[in-house]
């Protein structure tokens, strides 16, 4: 389980320059749909990234698509779920990715293609 924390929407901000007040500023976000500030999608989509190198070691990402069904707010506590779905050559791998947050809502889902190097490549 992640929690999305203010110092990674704080942090992610500065590394990214993305300063949009709907991650930044509690004020604006009131206006907004959503009532607060949400992470960045690119900030969840990293934490798939690394759990996608945790659980396929050695891999590189060809392609990667996402759908973005809700936000994940400051507080929030996701979960990233990596399912392997098929193999479609020796060394390429097809991954399902949901992530869903600690009221088991799903947030965001979406499909991977990784290649798995072989330690003589």
């Amino acid at each position: 389980m992640i929690r999305i924390t203010e110092e990674n929407i704080r942090q992610f901000a500065e590394l990214s320059g993305d300063h949009n007040p709907i991650h930044i500023d509690k004020e604006y976000a009131k206006t907004t749909v959503f009532k607060r500030r949400i992470a960045h999608g690119a900030l969840v989509i990293s934490y798939i990234s690394r759990e996608i190198a945790k659980e396929f070691s050695n891999s590189i990402i060809r392609d990667i698509s996402f759908t973005f069904i809700k936000p994940a707010y400051i507080g929030d506590e996701i979960i990233i779920t990596l399912k392997e779905n098929c193999l479609s050559e020796e060394n390429i791998k097809k991954i399902d990715i949901s992530v869903i947050n600690q009221n088991r809502k799903q947030i965001i889902s979406g499909d991977a293609t990784i290649s798995i190097r072989r330690n003589n490549e």
